[in-house]
């Protein structure tokens, strides 16, 4: 008898740890999960500030040059990298403003069509500000830093 509930003892203690185990996966799985959000983020926001948006523009519209071989595969990379997150609330209309606006430019750039890209260029690259700057004060309202110090105005890519 006495071995019988040893046991059951033993079998009841596995089960405990099994269960605390499982809540500490749940735990750490919703704060995995929510460092993924941020993280996808961050990479999509470095990605989107690299594409050169703002060289992009000032060739086409100040200086009256025509579209450089590489900067539709870098729009079409910042456009996906944007695409795919599943931005917060308060930045959803900013990303889907990007999508379109850059979806403009990036015909423009697929049929080497500068006079197009030329006026489709200034939305592209105000829509990234926007998502950028935004982007960036929320990361740091939720890192608890002051969102004011994420100003994008500045910001030249």
């Amino acid at each position: 008898m006495r071995r019988y509930l040893s046991i059951v003892f033993l079998l009841v203690a596995m089960s405990a740890a099994l269960v605390v185990a499982c809540g500490d996966d749940n735990s750490d799985a919703e704060s995995h999960e929510a460092a993924v959000d941020v993280g996808a983020m961050l990479a999509s926001l470095d990605i989107l500030g690299s594409a050169g948006l703002h060289h992009m523009e000032m060739t086409l519209t100040v200086e009256g040059g025509g579209i450089e071989p590489a900067w539709l595969g870098s729009l079409r990379n910042a456009r996906t990298a944007v695409a795919v997150v599943d931005w917060p609330e308060p930045l959803h209309e900013l990303a889907e403003a990007f999508l379109a606006q850059s979806m403009l430019f990036e015909m423009a750039l697929a049929a080497d069509d500068a006079s197009q890209a030329a006026e489709t260029v200034t939305p592209a690259h105000g829509a990234f500000h926007a998502l950028s700057g935004a982007g960036f004060a929320f990361l740091a309202e939720q890192a608890g830093m002051s969102a004011a110090d994420h100003d994008d105005d500045n910001d030249h890519d």
